[in-house]
């Protein structure tokens, strides 16, 4: 199923138009009109709302709406890391907007200094990429029942076009298969760093403990955001809906295995 996401200027403007065109992409929630589904979207969870398995040009899709604003938030300050974290892998950009290229080059930059931050003294490019896809997935709740494997396969299909994403010199930092690299943070993401520290409380944890307190204070982080959004995703998609979304996933999963 192709997911997308619609970054919108006016979340309430752009739900009451779609509403007009395609009222039957919504769940009964969208019978309380377009002001109730805007509330919904940037009130709860991570500010996005889903309509899944919608019929489009012979196929399946998922899309989400987001505001702007929102998504940039999320992008520049790991708000939620619901958004920011898909853009760590591979996605395709429709319409670009300069405000949000930016960002997500800055976004990036952060991914890249978290996992830096988890790597012991001597690591595998391999190592370093998989972390990267494994950021916003660190405290999901679907990581436990459907997603757990997702991030190896990414790192495994992607490897290449993962490279080419990541800020210089950021790749050279990285050892070949076998090889040793000490990794270091550019001065560039000293921000993200700093904002990992402070949310971690501030501890100074030596090098064998770092990596814990990272993926500790990211999975508080991403939890708080993707607990009550996948808990918006019943009221948003409805139950049959959600249901048959959750069990294509297992199924999924059940076949890699």
């Amino acid at each position: 199923m192709t997911d997308l996401v619609f970054a919108v200027r006016e979340a309430e403007a752009w739900h009451a138009l779609n509403l007009e065109k395609h009222a039957a992409h919504y769940s009964p929630l969208g019978m309380l009109g377009p002001r109730a589904v805007a509330a919904v979207q940037e009130r709860a969870g991570a500010g996005v709302y889903y309509n899944a398995y919608v019929p489009w040009r012979g196929r399946r899709i998922k899309y989400g709406v987001v505001s702007v604003s929102a998504l940039l938030d999320d992008l520049r300050c790991w708000r939620s890391l619901y958004l920011a974290g898909r853009m760590h892998k591979p996605v395709q950009t429709v319409k670009s907007d300069p405000l949000v290229c930016e960002a997500a080059e800055a976004n990036l930059a952060s991914a890249a200094a978290a996992a830096l931050l988890m790597q012991p003294p001597a690591f595998e490019e391999g190592a370093l990429l998989r972390d990267i896809c494994s950021l916003s997935y660190t405290g999901d709740p679907r990581q436990v029942v459907v997603e757990a494997s997702r991030p190896s396969e990414l790192t495994a299909t992607h490897r290449e076009t993962l490279r080419r994403m990541l800020p210089p010199p950021l790749p050279s930092r990285a050892a070949a298969p076998g090889g040793r690299a000490a990794p270091r943070c550019d001065a560039s993401l000293e921000h993200a760093a700093e904002r990992l520290y402070a949310e971690a409380g501030g501890a100074q944890e030596g090098a064998a403990r770092l990596g814990e307190a990272v993926r500790a204070s990211l999975g508080r982080l991403v939890s708080r955001s993707s607990t009550p959004q996948t808990v918006k995703g019943f009221l948003t998609g409805g139950a049959v809906t959600t249901a048959r979304y959750v069990g294509a996933k297992l199924a999924k999963r059940l076949v890699r295995k």
